[in-house]
């Protein structure tokens, strides 16, 4: 897929506007590589489990009731940055 096509699927999945899904097609080839065929799976249709030092997609979007996509970008943090897991691994505060 190209950087259009990509960006279209990221609009109707996601229910931005173009030019934010245009931003955010060009950030998901900035991925960490760990998360590559997990993007390419997505892109296809799929939604891929991944986790990573007990923090894994679904529950990042529990937590932040985010878009699966969101959480790619999310976890790709995470695994440039391990300690960004502490914050899904506390349980988490009821208000």
């Amino acid at each position: 897929m190209n950087i259009n096509q990509v960006a279209r699927k990221i609009a109707d999945e996601t229910n931005v506007d173009m030019g934010t899904a245009e931003a955010m097609a060009i950030q998901l080839e900035k991925v960490h590589p760990d998360l590559k065929s997990i993007v390419d799976t997505w892109l296809n249709g799929l939604e891929t489990p991944f986790e990573f030092g007990g923090v894994s997609l679904e529950k990042i979007m529990r937590r932040n009731k985010c878009h699966y996509l969101h959480a790619i970008f999310c976890m790709s943090s995470i695994l440039n940055e391990p300690e960004l897991a502490k914050a899904y691994l506390r349980p988490q505060v009821r208000q």
